[in-house]
């Protein structure tokens, strides 16, 4: 059974933006640049939508709370650690995802999303494989990188929304598009 370290576990709002880059398993497709949203400027949280077959699935809203519209490109980058300060290590992909959770083709990449203030994007994720249980550390942060030159920020809601996301679990996560 997985327990706890005796080392105090740094909460995520103090950790530096290298340490924060560190819990990526996969960078964002996207560079960025002038307008780009940044993680200062919005919210990210988690839903859990469905489960199948020991797969889940979920959507995270990515809420502009900026006062500018900004925007997001391509995918997502993506990581994760424990509860207990141990940086989990999935097989994260970048999958596009249509209506529903079906896998799409490359045509539904979203190529620039203009996301007014006060406006959502939101990105599909889906889990499955290794999946955390009961002897296992449970998931602590959710990370996610809007763009390739950002630190990620925290996915809100995700150790109680996707709970069993475990050390080894499978990742895809779907491009942005508007909410």
């Amino acid at each position: 059974m997985d327990e706890p370290d005796d080392r105090p576990v740094v909460p995520f709002a103090a950790l530096d933006d290298d340490a924060r880059r560190a819990l990526l398993r996969l960078p964002a497709s996207d560079a960025g640049g002038e307008g780009a949203c940044g993680p200062a400027d919005v919210r990210a949280a988690l839903v859990f939508e469905d489960a199948a077959l020991g797969h889940r699935y979920g959507t995270i809203t990515i809420t502009n709370a900026g006062a500018e519209p900004c925007s997001l490109r391509g995918y997502p980058g993506l990581g994760a650690r424990g509860a207990y300060g141990h940086r989990f290590t999935p097989e994260v992909q970048q999958l596009p995802f249509t209506e529903g959770f079906q896998h799409g083709d490359e045509g539904a990449v979203a190529t620039d999303l203009r996301v007014p203030a006060g406006g959502a994007a939101q990105v599909r994720i889906e889990w499955s494989g290794a999946l955390g249980g009961a002897e296992s550390e449970p998931l602590g942060d959710l990370v996610l990188q809007l763009h390739a030159d950002q630190p990620p920020l925290r996915v809100e809601d995700a150790e109680r929304e996707a709970a069993d996301i475990g050390a080894f679990t499978s990742l895809r996560v779907g491009q942005f598009s508007l909410r």
